[in-house]
């Protein structure tokens, strides 16, 4: 297999478990939280800490966020410095977080007019089962 490089904003209660999952499986990860601490904890293990989710987007083969509101993930993906300012064309965004659906349209909306990807992918059950890996994941998304 080979190994994937993926950026994963979003290191809380689902999120650093889930990155760590990914690591497992023999990933390459770039991440990127607000909080350094968390950031930190995984560049422990091996991964590459980003500065910005521009960085994240640009460094990645594959975006994954999993924050913890819709305004956080809107300015995350839009924001300065956010990932559409980093991501290529070739490379999806996967939003596992938990979100209003006009949150997720928005992103997705301002995305195709950059020619860029938006899966909307938020995940159930437990912080157990992201350290499992055993999530269940309802992914949905325009066809490319």
């Amino acid at each position: 297999m080979t190994a994937t490089t993926v950026g994963f904003i979003g290191l809380g209660f689902m999120g650093r478990p889930m990155a760590l999952n990914i690591m497992k499986k023999g990933h390459r990860l770039v991440v990127h939280d607000v909080d350094r601490s968390a950031v930190d904890a995984l560049v422990a293990k091996g991964a590459t800490a980003a500065a910005s989710p521009r960085e994240v987007a640009a460094a990645a083969d594959i975006v994954i966020t999993m924050l913890p509101d819709g305004p956080d993930v809107e300015k995350v993906a839009l924001g300065p410095d956010g990932i559409a300012e980093g991501l290529r064309k070739d490379v999806l965004h996967v939003d596992m977080s938990t979100i209003a659906p006009s949150i997720t349209r928005r992103i997705g909306e301002a995305y195709a007019k950059r020619g860029l990807h938006l899966i909307d992918c938020p995940v159930g059950k437990t912080q157990d089962h992201a350290v499992a890996g055993t999530l269940t994941l309802l992914a949905g998304g325009d066809a490319a």
